[in-house]
């Protein structure tokens, strides 16, 4: 893990993790008020391994199994509860001849210890757990979101009553129906929640973002980003990550290889794009340079002293 300046410049090591498998073939990080989760996705059995972090006091948190006895088929979700001024980590569990089990974690007592709700919720007969998608979550308003994979309706797990409810999706368009990549959740103003659905970018070099304008009622409006950036997308080989800023800009992040990495952003006010790079000037023991790296998030966050208990 690394971190840099806003506007690019030198990274600088904060941390580096071991990961517990060698056939590590996913990331994802979600950032909440000082804390990161991250959470490993592995190819071997649907198996995730989950770790909290404080980038700031250089702590880790890696959760434990639980009553269950194995990560095998267990996903994670990010959350923070205003009401209580606490993180909280949900976690679900099945596999594909069972039903999903929610446990919760509260990150402000000492014993990490998860505790199984009584979350319901109604669709259809049955939930499948294959069908939760395991990347992508974000909260907004004490309230995490994540994605159904068959219909693309969002689940909604409000951390104050710890009771689930399903937001429709957006109401896309036959010709973006005929162009999409997997849906992609972003938090957007931090109190808005945003579906990315991109047509072949390579090809068209257009993006639309649906955002949720009215909660309640389930409105949606579409906004359309036209890229600039056809070197990027084909270096980048089809495959980004995005994060919303506090400053109201999207940050693309690659996955390609290389000695300096370049970052588009793209600013929604005045719908225009620009680029930051990031150098790695101070090589890791055995690291010359990135082009032995892959990156797999670009993320900002806000330093905090908030306690973590390494394990």
């Amino acid at each position: 893990m690394f971190s840099a300046n806003d506007d690019g410049g030198s990274l600088t090591h904060l941390m580096t993790l071991h990961p517990k498998r060698s056939d590590l073939m996913q990331i994802e990080t979600e950032h909440l008020n000082g804390l990161v989760l991250l959470t490993l996705k592995y190819t071997h059995l649907n198996y995730y391994e989950a770790v909290v972090v404080n980038p700031s006091t250089r702590k880790m948190l890696k959760l434990d199994y639980g009553a269950s006895g194995t990560l095998e088929h267990a996903k994670f979700f990010f959350g923070f509860d205003e009401s209580a001024n606490e993180h909280k980590i949900l976690r679900a569990r099945g596999d594909v001849e069972s039903t999903t089990t929610f446990e919760i974690m509260g990150l402000s007592r000492s014993n990490y210890s998860w505790r199984k709700i009584d979350a319901t919720f109604d669709i259809g007969q049955y939930i499948w757990f294959p069908d939760i998608r395991f990347d992508h979550s974000v909260c907004v308003n004490s309230v995490i979101h994540f994605m159904l994979r068959s219909t693309s309706e969002i689940l909604a797990f409000d951390l104050r009553t710890e009771t689930i409810s399903i937001i429709k999706a957006p109401p896309y368009d036959k010709t973006e129906r005929n162009f999409w990549t997997s849906p992609y959740l972003m938090r957007i103003n931090g109190c808005n929640i945003g579906v990315v659905r991109s047509p072949r970018l390579v090809v068209t070099n257009i993006m639309h973002i649906w955002i949720l304008k009215d909660y309640e009622h389930h409105v949606w409006a579409k906004e359309t980003i036209i890229f600039i950036y056809p070197n990027f997308l084909k270096e980048s080989g089809l495959t980004f990550q995005l994060d919303y800023g506090s400053t109201g800009e999207i940050i693309f992040a690659p996955t390609n290889f290389g000695s300096v990495i370049t970052a588009p952003i793209y600013n929604m006010k005045s719908r225009r794009f620009k680029t930051v790079s990031f150098t790695l000037d101070h090589p890791l023991p055995g690291l010359k340079d990135l082009k032995g790296l892959r990156v797999y998030q670009i993320k900002r966050y806000l330093e905090s002293i908030l306690p973590l208990l390494a394990t």
